[in-house]
């Protein structure tokens, strides 16, 4: 956990909270925050038992699950960033290069339409 960038995946574990939930829940969020950061190392078992009642057994596996695997990236990757959100901003960048190219050869066409009459 030493090497985990714990603020990039707090908006993961909000957001994923909430749809297992099905609601808003600062609460349960703060909790999941809260046992994370009061230890270096914390147990993915013990907090699973915290959260099954508030998650339910099905939900708190699912959730631990996926927050050890992100854990496990982040903990393995340079600025403690998961390999997911990496690729995630990475086509996100390159979305936006391909959306301001499109947008920049619509403008020259309509300049090149403008020109020619």
């Amino acid at each position: 956990m030493s090497k985990v960038n714990l603020d990039t995946i707090k908006p993961w574990i909000t957001t994923r909270v909430n749809q297992l939930l099905g609601i808003d829940d600062d609460v349960v969020v703060e909790f999941v925050f809260n046992l994370l950061e009061n230890t270096q190392f914390p147990d993915p078992k013990d907090m699973q038992m915290n959260l099954t009642g508030f998650l339910n057994g099905k939900n708190a596996r699912i959730f631990m699950q996926e927050l050890w695997d992100l854990l496990a990236s982040a903990q393995e990757n340079i600025g403690g960033i998961p390999s997911i959100f990496l690729e995630q901003k990475k086509e996100e960048i390159r979305q936006k290069k391909v959306g301001l190219f499109f947008s920049l050869c619509v403008y020259v066409e309509k300049f090149e339409r403008t020109c020619k009459y």
